[in-house]
């Protein structure tokens, strides 16, 4: 088995995983009676206890959008570039993320969101 992390892992990190009901595609009540039902459990994860948005809201709204933040806009132009030549450019995909991940404070982030989407389709081999 091979697994693979979305988001950044730095020493001394406790690493979790998912029960199911992934914030992205389930609102929080169902997300929580889920959780609850099959594994006897009361979800605390940061989208539980902040009550995230689903993915389609995300997208819809703009929710966390860096948009507006034109020097981080500028920062990711030559990433956007190189994925723009080559959409298989997995590297360019990481190194979009890892600057996200330090420079956004506010979660979800839409653009934080297709980067780890394009990142499951890749590693899930739906390119190939």
């Amino acid at each position: 088995m091979i697994t693979r992390a979305l988001t950044p892992i730095h020493p001394g990190d406790q690493i979790f995983t998912s029960y199911g009901g992934i914030y992205a595609h389930m609102p929080r009540s169902e997300r929580k009676q889920k959780i609850l039902q099959d594994y006897f459990l009361d979800c605390d994860c940061p989208a539980c206890k902040n009550d995230w948005p689903t993915y389609n809201d995300i997208l819809r709204e703009h929710i966390g959008s860096i948009s507006k933040n034109k020097q981080l806009v500028e920062k990711l132009m030559p990433f956007r570039e190189r994925l723009l030549a080559n959409m298989y450019d997995i590297e360019a995909v990481k190194a979009v993320l890892d600057i996200l991940y330090k420079e956004v404070n506010k979660h979800p982030c839409e653009e934080i969101l297709h980067a780890e989407q394009y990142l499951k389709s890749y590693y899930l081999g739906k390119f190939k």
